[in-house]
């Protein structure tokens, strides 16, 4: 009897310490295994491929949705006939020099002008040493890059880098030159008006705008090194056409121009 309540309270002590329950007729059979596995899940774990109704239908509307196109628009084509206001501007501030040239961009591709210009210059003034003339022309030809790629419909502005190459054939002398020295003496004297070329390479940056239809007006920075010149004597030109001071090899100027368009292709 004591053998058996020993054995009883031993069993009692297990089942307590292995959290079962003691219920000797109680066995957990395959079936409740299962649906006991399925209820955990049901609370703790979610099947990742499972979808929902509104996922479904969001995944289907985002792959159907078309993507943005990006649109470039063509810019009108042909070739322009403009003048280059930088020499009447300069003869406001300086009444020596009187020049004006005209020039033409023409359209190679949608986005590469070939650019040329022509112009005079004439120099005339008077000193107590010395009177100064000088007469001339220069041509500049080269080529443009418009850098401006996107644009909206109907937008033809530009902006243009170049390199030109310029020429200048002119003619200068000085007339009437005097040197008044005490310990010498005074000294009279004229250098006869003779020609001379000059050669130079140019690089232009700036913008065009189209301000109403085909009518367009631009402003661009030059860079220009002298590359040649056969000037025989020490008279420096005091300007050379469509290049600046005849004093310095590197220039830098600037140019306002008006253009009028004949288009070929919109």
């Amino acid at each position: 009897m004591r053998k058996y309540i020993f054995i009883k309270i031993a069993l009692l002590f297990g089942f307590c310490a292995t959290g079962q329950n003691f219920d000797p007729e109680y066995q957990q059979s395959p079936t409740n295994q299962g649906i006991h596995n399925q209820h955990q899940q049901g609370f703790g774990q979610t099947d990742p491929h499972h979808q929902t109704h509104d996922e479904a239908e969001e995944e289907r509307e985002y792959r159907e949705e078309p993507k943005e196109e990006i649109i470039t628009y063509k810019q009108a084509e042909g070739f322009t006939l403009g003048v280059n206001l930088e020499g009447p501007i300069n003869t406001i501030s300086d009444n020596k020099q009187t020049s004006i040239s005209f020039n033409t961009r023409i359209n190679i591709s949608e986005y590469i002008f070939f650019h040329g210009e022509i112009g005079f210059q004439n120099v005339n003034f008077e000193k107590s040493e010395y009177h100064y003339d000088s007469n001339g022309t220069f041509i500049k030809a080269g080529f443009e890059n418009d850098i401006l790629k996107k644009r909206e419909r109907g937008l033809n502005d530009n902006l243009l880098i170049g390199i030109h190459y310029g020429y200048a054939f002119q003619q200068h002398g000085a007339s009437h030159i005097n040197f008044e020295n005490e310990y010498w003496g005074d000294y009279s004297s004229s250098l006869s008006t003779y020609s001379l070329d000059t050669h130079w390479i140019e690089l232009s940056f700036g913008p065009r705008i189209e301000i109403v239809k085909n009518f367009y007006i631009g402003w661009h920075l030059h860079l220009k090194a002298t590359i040649f010149t056969n000037n025989r004597y020490d008279l420096n030109p005091y300007f050379i056409p469509g290049y600046g001071n005849g004093d310095s090899s590197v220039n830098a100027g600037f140019s306002y121009k008006l253009e009028y368009m004949i288009p070929w292709s919109n």
